[in-house]
């Protein structure tokens, strides 16, 4: 999970925040993190990108490219 927090830019203060005080980009990206906690085998991601801010979507799509290179 580490891994996937430092590709995230998440830092450990951010990760131990209640989930109610993060910003909406962060709460999307803590969702992300959080259904991969049970490693699936098929993660679908519906408009992942949707009201994100680029820096967020630039995350989420780097964070997805790291996801499909470790297969």
């Amino acid at each position: 999970m580490q891994q996937w927090l430092d590709v995230l830019g998440i830092d450990k203060r951010t990760a131990d925040a209640p989930f109610h005080s993060l910003s909406w980009g962060q709460q999307r990206l803590a969702l992300i993190v959080r259904a991969l906690v049970k490693h699936p085998t098929l993660l679908i991601l519906d408009e992942p990108l949707q009201g994100l801010d680029p820096l967020n979507r630039q995350l989420i799509r780097r964070f997805v490219d790291v996801l499909i290179s470790e297969g």
